[in-house]
């Protein structure tokens, strides 16, 4: 059983690190969006608003993504100046209380989402912009992210670390 499961945590890491390496992509994609729509604001007078929707969809699933990416190298902020003088038992308690708000959060955001993706999906739902950009894309994958998240969230608190 244990060996099972350390093969399942390491096919989720193998996972978050291929998802980190291509949502990076997605950074240097958004500013070159941003860098194009400011040139054509500024300099043609023409501004792009149609872009700032995909945007703002498209960087919600890059914070999530990358977040699971920043859990697997343990690279979150946290304040250690306190914890690490707390003595071993205190530092259980603390993590299990962390473990208990982090599985509360991302199981209602990946619940909600997947309401919210279904109903999305079913309207083919778009932007209220003139060009009624699709969004129903994003917000599908809205809950996945965040269930990739809370996957790799538990792998984290279980004690597998980078």
């Amino acid at each position: 059983m244990i060996r099972v499961l350390e093969i399942f945590f390491n096919c989720i890491d193998w996972v978050t690190e291929k998802i980190g390496n291509i949502v990076c992509f997605f950074i240097i994609l958004i500013m070159f969006v941003v860098a194009t729509s400011t040139v054509s604001r500024y300099f043609f007078n023409e501004p792009v608003t149609v872009i700032w929707p995909f945007i703002r969809q498209l960087f919600g699933i890059i914070v999530l993504l990358g977040a699971a990416y920043t859990l697997l190298y343990d690279r979150h902020i946290r304040v250690d100046i306190l914890y690490d003088h707390f003595p071993a038992w205190m530092r259980g308690v603390v993590r299990g209380i962390t473990l208990i708000c982090f599985l509360a959060f991302l199981g209602v955001l990946t619940w909600q989402g997947v309401l919210m993706a279904k109903i999305s999906f079913m309207l083919k739902e778009t932007t209220s912009h003139v060009s009624r950009l699709p969004i129903y894309p994003f917000k599908i994958l809205l809950p996945i992210a965040s269930f990739f998240f809370l996957i790799q969230g538990i792998v984290f608190y279980l004690g597998k670390r980078k």
